[in-house]
């Protein structure tokens, strides 16, 4: 039943858009079930397994990193985020209001929140809001963010590593 909804609003979405997308009845677990078709073919919702179309299966994978950035601003009074160098995110693929995770290095502390984009060139990395509590300037922290692939995508994807060094500049993307 979830799938239904989901795929007839994608459906809306995309027509809304403009995009060639149509509907066609697909028999799963016995039932029919509507389901997108775009110009690249049914494959890219549903997957064959046993004769039986199901939906794909998705895994969380690395998209990039940012290792051993130092903080260097946290402001408790702000209303939430991390805030990076334009540089940083460019080097990394992150993309401003992206979900990410980090982890401390300093303390152990880990937490959940989203990019905004620092000045560029600045080496800034600085923690805002309710988790300028869990980093302090000075501390090395690890940002990561994931994405939602199939075993196909994970085939061809290299997550993108970039080690930083003093003043948050690059040293190496592996």
């Amino acid at each position: 039943y979830n799938l239904r909804l989901w795929l007839w609003s994608m459906a809306s979405r995309k027509t809304m858009m403009g995009v060639g997308i149509t509907l066609k009845n697909v028999p799963i677990s016995g039932s029919l079930i509507p389901i997108l078709i775009d110009k690249k073919g049914i494959e890219n919702y549903l997957a064959v397994k046993n004769n039986k179309w199901r939906p794909k299966m998705l895994r969380q994978i690395l998209l990039a990193k940012l290792h051993r950035a130092t903080v260097k601003e946290c402001d408790i009074n702000y209303n939430g985020s991390i805030k990076i160098d334009e540089a940083l995110l460019e080097a990394s693929g992150m993309q401003e209001f992206e979900r990410v995770e980090v982890f401390n290095i300093t303390n152990g502390a880990r937490f959940s929140t989203y990019i905004i984009k620092g000045e560029r060139g600045s080496g800034m990395v600085g923690i805002n809001g309710a988790a300028a509590r869990l980093a302090q300037v000075g501390d090395r922290i690890i940002v990561i963010n994931y994405g939602m692939m199939d075993d196909a995508e994970m085939l061809a994807h290299k997550p993108r590593i970039v080690i930083l060094g003093e003043e948050n500049k690059i040293d190496s993307i592996i």
